[in-house]
């Protein structure tokens, strides 16, 4: 079958999820007709981080989920407070496994568990 495109909807992001752990994390939960991923870049100490879903494919039930994790610059003037920026994309489909990549191709994350279907 192989690995194909697959057509998301930005569901919004935040600076302020109520994750608190400090590595990247995936998630996926059925919501109607629709399957909810939200991506997290993990809490941070300062602002001027984000996480960004750039692409999404699938690989039989395997959802690929494509970020761009930025950084403040150093020296950049940023916000002193713990962040902790979060995405959520809406996929019209069911998988199985959801692993996050982040810009340069590596995997910071990984969410599995039974098949998320409509009830």
């Amino acid at each position: 079958m192989g690995e194909r495109p697959v057509a998301f909807i930005d569901e919004g992001s935040t600076a302020q999820s109520e994750y608190t752990g400090t590595a990247p994390k995936v998630e996926a939960r059925a919501s109607g007709d629709r399957r909810l991923v939200t991506v997290y870049q993990g809490q941070q100490r300062t602002g001027g981080y984000g996480i960004h879903v750039d692409a999404i494919t699938i690989d039989g039930g395997t959802l690929r989920v494509r970020a761009t994790f930025a950084t403040p610059p150093p020296g950049a003037i940023v916000t002193d407070a713990l962040t902790s920026p979060s995405q959520t994309v809406a996929v019209p489909l069911g998988f199985s496994e959801v692993v996050l990549f982040d810009q340069d191709g590596r995997e910071r994350a990984r969410f599995g568990g039974p098949p998320l279907t409509t009830p």
